[in-house]
């Protein structure tokens, strides 16, 4: 990100200023509270709103403006080969929030609104307003402090202000949570080995269960034939026990009709 221009009308203690920035390194030198930090400030809230001036809105406009004045700051940078116009403003006696992103010198804006111009340039830019205070300004208290650290306690300090230290903590808390997904990885790999074998003991049933299927089906045909031979067989022993009913009646009816030998002597 190189920052161009800069455009503040009643912000803060600015009532018409427009600052253009040299190319390559420089720096804004002045006597405390003639506006340094403003300046950046003017830059962070052109970028991300309200957080990025670090204060409330109600402390943005400046003091001695007439009441319906809008507060703005115009801030041109370029990145990547693309440049861009950002326009940030506080309306009228309400101070209604607008802002506008225009890219490559268009005409016509690419993105309105407070929340989609700071979400599209904290996404460009890569960083949050937290960040660009730590990383591209800090503020000359917080330098001027560690002259009188300890070597010790000045590297703290420095870890602090670049953030670091945040680092080692999220560092120490990917690792704490590496660990305990790794345990309730393993948990899952044991309960996943059992539910194979829960599978595979399902499947065996399933082929056990079709295979008493397949017999239980048998026995039915079986039965089945079993009964129409009985069925048969009855039929068949009714027409013998029949049959034998009537050759007993015959074998009566023969022996009642045989000549008898004493019958005979008498004649």
């Amino acid at each position: 990100m190189i920052i161009q221009t800069l455009k503040m009308k009643n912000y803060r203690r600015y009532k018409d200023e427009f600052i253009e920035f040299p190319d390559g390194l420089f720096g804004i030198v002045g006597n405390n509270g003639a506006g340094k930090t403003t300046i950046i400030e003017a830059v962070a809230w052109a970028i991300y709103g309200v957080k990025g001036a670090k204060t409330g809105k109600e402390f943005i406009k400046r003091e001695d403006s007439e009441p319906n004045s809008d507060c703005s700051v115009e801030l041109e940078f370029s990145l990547g080969g693309d440049t861009y116009r950002v326009i940030r403003e506080l309306r009228g006696k309400r101070s209604n929030p607008y802002a506008a992103l225009y890219t490559n010198s268009g005409s016509r804006p690419e993105i309105v609104g407070i929340n989609p111009v700071t979400e599209y340039l904290t996404k460009k830019l890569g960083m949050d307003h937290n960040s660009f205070f730590t990383s591209v300004f800090t503020k000359q208290k917080e330098l001027d402090a560690l002259s009188d650290l300890t070597p010790a306690t000045r590297k703290k300090r420095i870890l602090q202000l670049l953030q670091i230290d945040k680092i080692d903590v999220a560092i120490k808390t990917l690792r704490k949570d590496k660990k305990e997904s790794e345990i309730r990885i393993d948990a899952i790999s044991k309960t996943l080995h059992d539910i194979d074998k829960l599978n595979s003991q399902f499947e065996d049933l399933k082929k056990e269960k079709l295979t008493n299927t397949n017999t239980l089906k048998e026995l039915r045909q079986e039965l089945k034939k079993a009964n129409e031979s009985k069925s048969k067989a009855k039929k068949v022993w009714d027409r013998f026990e029949k049959s034998t009913n009537i050759f007993s009646l015959l074998i009566k009816i023969l022996e009642f009709n045989k000549p008898r030998k004493n019958l005979t002597k008498i004649i």
